[in-house]
């Protein structure tokens, strides 16, 4: 009987400390997610309306690829990359107040995700003010919004 009583004590404590590790209502558990991507461009041209553009369709894609290649003089082409099959294509274009800048750390958090950036003068580009990069996520995704953090 006595063994039995302990048992239930204890028990209970345990129950009662797992419990303490939650956050409340005021507290935010930090659940951010690193994020494994590969820079698929990087060049200075004017191609979206805003900081950022998921390719969701093959056409979307093909549209985007259509303007770059358009504007590369060179006779190699940069290749269209396929739409979906376990990967997500997200177009880059933040507002900065250099001409180019460097990709850091990619992480997310339920579908909005932290890209951190480098502002930097680049000597290609001195006489443009649009740079992009496009990255390929590792999986098939959905981006709510992109929050870029700049460092120095």
């Amino acid at each position: 009987m006595k063994i039995q009583l302990i048992l239930i004590v204890i028990s209970l404590i345990t129950v009662s400390c797992l419990g303490q590790n939650k956050p409340t209502d005021g507290q935010k558990m930090e659940q951010t997610q690193a994020v494994v991507f590969q820079e698929m461009n990087h060049l200075n041209l004017k191609l979206i309306d805003s900081e950022f553009l998921v390719l969701k369709t093959q056409k979307e894609a093909d549209e985007i690829y259509k303007k770059i290649n358009a504007a590369n003089s060179s006779p190699r082409k940069n290749p269209i990359p396929t739409v979906g099959y376990g990967a997500t294509y997200i177009v880059l274009q933040p507002k900065v107040s250099t001409n180019d800048f460097e990709l850091g750390e990619v992480s997310q958090e339920n579908g909005n995700f932290f890209i951190t950036i480098k502002e930097i003068n680049n000597d290609e580009y001195k006489t443009k003010k649009f740079p992009l990069s496009i990255i390929e996520v590792q999986e098939e995704i959905s981006v709510k919004k992109i929050t870029f953090k700049r460092i120095k």
